[in-house]
């Protein structure tokens, strides 16, 4: 189940980002919650803990193509695979 902690229009952009992930059989997590993060340092983040993966990106990217490019990142962290699962390797990266 996903939880969203982003406006309505990054709502969209989130569903959209699954969309095009799921469409390509990635095998995402489904236990995701999307929030903003406060950072400059970096577009957007992924953590885990416990059951459930958290995707945070900076809601003051340049437009809505590079949040759906730093979501779909983030996204493809929560692969649970040995080769991929927050790394920049693997099958996915």
């Amino acid at each position: 189940m996903y939880r969203y902690e982003v406006s309505r229009h990054d709502i969209k952009l989130v569903k959209k980002s699954i969309k095009i992930l799921e469409d390509l059989k990635a095998p995402i997590s489904k236990k995701i919650t999307f929030g903003y993060t406060g950072s400059n340092s970096y577009y957007g983040v992924c953590k885990h803990r416990g059951n459930r993966d958290y995707v945070f990106y900076r809601p003051d990217l340049i437009n809505d193509y590079y949040k759906i490019n730093t979501i779909i990142h983030e996204i493809l962290h929560t692969i649970p695979d040995e080769n991929c699962y927050y790394d920049h390797r693997g099958e996915w990266a």
